[in-house]
């Protein structure tokens, strides 16, 4: 899933466009967050066993592996013949260094700079805390406020719905109005 999530950020970052059209991928996460609780309150209400949820979770994240090659089978071709070689590229390959010198080279610049270390740690620290408060919300409301299992899910929904609406849909439509 984490594979799909970072293709689909690439893929989205290199159209025209690109702000918005990120905005509205990461909304979908987003609207991700929202529906599910839902689903998984759904299913407890009913009586069934909260962890079998995981099984729509897992057949979801099977159906994304599956199309994930598909769609992003030609993306480096058509991407790399769109775009007019760099000086850099060029003077490389004629002096004789290797693709694979040229990627090694260009990990190594991205790992020594500090805004793209800082950022990732930053996403990385950011997205976690944004799924463990919404998980701990349930777990809080569950155990220490005696709260029912078939209706605590919707404030984990309402939770992500302001995330999604707030961060991403609105924020959005101020991006598009300059």
């Amino acid at each position: 899933m984490a594979i799909n999530l970072a293709i689909s950020q690439v893929f989205c970052a290199n159209l025209a466009n690109n702000t918005a059209l990120l905005g509205l991928y990461q909304g979908s996460y987003g609207i991700g967050g929202v529906v599910g609780p839902l689903i998984a309150t759904a299913l407890v209400s009913r009586g069934a066993v909260w962890s079998r949820f995981y099984f729509v979770e897992l057949g979801l994240a099977a159906l994304n592996f599956g199309l994930m090659p598909w769609t992003f089978w030609h993306y480096e071709i058509e991407a790399e013949s769109l775009l007019p070689p760099q000086r850099d590229q060029q003077a490389q390959t004629e002096s004789g260094g290797s693709a694979l010198q040229q990627r090694l080279k260009s990990a190594k610049a991205l790992l020594s700079s500090k805004p793209t270390v800082l950022g990732a740690v930053f996403i990385f620290a950011y997205q976690g805390a944004e799924v463990a408060i919404s998980g701990w919300i349930i777990s809080f409301l569950v155990q220490f406020r005696n709260g029912d299992p078939s209706k605590v899910g919707y404030v984990t929904s309402g939770f992500w719905a302001g995330i999604t609406i707030g961060k991403r849909f609105l924020f959005l439509k101020n991006t598009n109005a300059h």
